[in-house]
């Protein structure tokens, strides 16, 4: 899978972020720019490998660029964090309860 990289891009002229992130199509997944306590406006923005290069190699004075992270990378990761057990299949088994108390829905305890 090709990377998908989070980075958070940082301006003081809200004008010139919102042109950057229009003039190179950044993926901002709905978001917008936010006013941070400094004054300065930031947005978080979604890109691939190639593009994420370009963008360190043209850094301005105007706009400070942090790359975070590979989200892809993170994803793989947290995938091996979930259990690979079935949870279901002691449900399924002639082991389980016919009639399990019901917890959640509702029922008073």
């Amino acid at each position: 899978m090709e990377p998908v990289w989070k980075i958070k891009i940082r301006s003081k002229d809200k004008k010139a972020l919102i042109d950057y992130i229009f003039n190179e199509r950044l993926d901002t997944s709905c978001g917008g720019p936010k006013k941070l306590g400094d004054g300065t406006y930031e947005i978080e923005a979604y890109t691939k490998d190639k593009q994420k290069n370009a963008m360190i190699s043209r850094k301005s004075n105007l706009l400070d660029i942090e790359i975070h992270e590979d989200l892809m990378q993170s994803a793989v990761k947290k995938q091996d964090d979930i259990s690979k057990e079935n949870r279901y299949s002691k449900a399924k088994s002639k082991d389980a309860d016919p009639n399990p108390m019901v917890k959640g829905f509702g029922v008073k305890e």
